[in-house]
């Protein structure tokens, strides 16, 4: 999966701009949205099925920073990786 919305656009052969203005109307979200919601579905399959560290799940499911990937997790799932994995979620 293309990272950028730039990336995608060169993929499809159109300018970003209209990539941007057709992502977001067919899908509802922006393409950091969407990409940001696919990486936290994987992390958080990762911290049910693994004891692995959340910084390596972090790294390893394509955010670059752990507090990036603190914030946008908690917006979306609503509680620290750390305490959905506690919870068992």
């Amino acid at each position: 999966m293309p990272t950028t919305a730039e990336d995608a656009a060169n993929i499809a052969m159109i300018s970003p701009s209209h990539f941007r203005y057709l992502f977001k109307n067919i899908t509802g979200k922006t393409y950091v949205e969407y990409v940001n919601g696919i990486r936290v579905q994987k992390a958080m399959e990762r911290l049910r099925e693994s004891n692995g560290n959340v910084l390596d799940i972090c790294y390893a499911v394509g955010f670059e920073s752990i507090a990036n990937f603190n914030r946008v997790f908690k917006r979306i799932v609503g509680t620290s990786p750390t305490e959905f994995r506690k919870q068992g979620l």
